[in-house]
């Protein structure tokens, strides 16, 4: 019922304001449809939103939090051509490379690609090294998505590490979707 209230109520506000302005759902909202499983109701939603005028950073983040939906739609190669649209990009902002690069990671880890899947979180280590601040819900994302690249190559004994890293960062910052994530991953 919280979730439909949620829904409604965003919808209702976009609703609300599209008739005046051009106003882009938010990273928590989007966040939130995602981690409610909502994909359709996402996609739908950015979908409508990249048919406005919009400026290209809008339209990047935008694109950025298309690719999940694409992705669990099993739309890999739009996911990935996107992905790399993005990627490409050398203006792209840091919050964005992160998410897109977690997205990539993951369909290379869906297609047996595990040693690009592994370049991606190489990279992603790097931002969060030089970005500390940057260590967000994301960043306990980055952990989990390393453990199920060592446990689909059999290597679960570093698998529980990232795991287990996962799950106290995001429990020691209320992610609790995240832990959640984290606790699935073995």
């Amino acid at each position: 019922m919280r979730a439909f209230i949620t829904i409604s109520c965003f919808l209702l506000s976009m609703c609300s304001y599209a008739q005046t302005k051009t106003v882009l759902p938010s990273v928590d909202s989007l966040k939130q449809l995602l981690q409610q499983n909502q994909f359709h109701l996402t996609l739908n939603i950015i979908n409508e939103n990249l048919k406005q005028d919009l400026e290209s950073d809008e339209v990047n983040f935008l694109n950025s939090y298309k690719v999940k939906p694409l992705i669990e739609a099993n739309l890999y190669d739009n996911a990935f051509e996107l992905s790399n649209e993005l990627l490409i990009q050398d203006s792209l902002q840091t919050d964005l490379r992160i998410n897109t690069l977690l997205n990539r990671a993951l369909i290379y880890e869906i297609k047996g690609e595990f040693f690009k899947s592994k370049a991606d979180l190489v990279q992603l280590d790097s931002i969060f090294k030089k970005y500390e601040s940057q260590k967000d819900e994301d960043y306990g994302e980055y952990l989990y998505r390393k453990a199920s690249l060592y446990r689909v190559n059999n290597k679960l004994d570093s698998a529980r590490v990232f795991v287990k890293q996962s799950i106290t960062f995001s429990e020691e910052n209320n992610y609790k979707a995240t832990a959640g994530v984290a606790y699935a991953v073995l």
